[in-house]
């Protein structure tokens, strides 16, 4: 999180009278230090930092937290939304997730969102503010994606059509073939076979036909 950013900005926003609204803290201090807590249990080198994974099954095994997981815990900047610890979890879990993503399967790489210290997880409490950014980009990102796959998708519907039609006309094409095929192998009639009978005397036979 960029806390030098953040100061800043305040500090700039000192001089014009006004500063960045922040998240509010909603948890009591003795939830708070129930956290910390199990951070500095975890913490077996004493050097301030944990897998971001590994503390976040810890705090969500630990009964003492279950009890308050579902408590109001934030309340985001500019917004009446009040996220619940379990809430903060996920977005905390998220950052290690996007950052994962965005690497990719290069091997060289290193995820700088799988560790995290204190007091990163603090401004998950505090300031809210790279967290909703970070959430905009990536919906952005899904959109980007969602559409490029949609048009992938309508490609190969528009190539597959013309495969269809090319195969109707083929069949078509065949038919026709099949058919002057048999007339081809039709009886003809020699002139000698022909009758040569007016239409009312056709008519009549027929009525005599009928009339059987």
């Amino acid at each position: 999180m960029g806390n030098g950013d953040d100061e800043d900005d305040d500090q700039m926003g000192g001089q014009f009278g006004f500063k960045r609204e922040k998240s509010e803290c909603k948890l009591l201090k003795s939830q708070i230090a129930v956290m910390q807590e199990i951070f500095e249990s975890l913490d077996r080198f004493q050097d301030g930092i944990l897998r971001r994974s590994q503390f976040i099954m810890a705090l969500r095994c630990d009964e003492r937290i279950v009890e308050f997981i579902d408590v109001d815990a934030v309340k985001v900047a500019y917004s009446k939304r009040v996220l619940s610890l379990e809430e903060v979890f996920t977005e905390v879990e998220k950052d290690e997730t996007y950052e994962t993503a965005g690497l990719g399967k290069s091997a060289n790489q290193i995820n700088h969102k799988e560790f995290l210290t204190w007091r990163e997880f603090m401004t998950y409490l505090t300031d809210y503010k790279e967290i909703d950014e970070r959430n905009k980009k990536a919906k952005e990102i899904q959109k980007t994606r969602d559409k490029m796959q949609k048009e992938r998708k309508g490609g190969k519907e528009e190539a597959g059509n013309g495969e269809e039609e090319d195969e109707e006309k083929n069949f078509t094409s065949l038919m026709e073939k099949e058919k002057q095929r048999r007339l081809m192998e039709l009886p003809k009639l020699r002139p000698a076979d022909q009758i040569d009978i007016k239409e009312k005397e056709l008519q009549l036979l027929k009525d005599l036909y009928d009339g059987l």
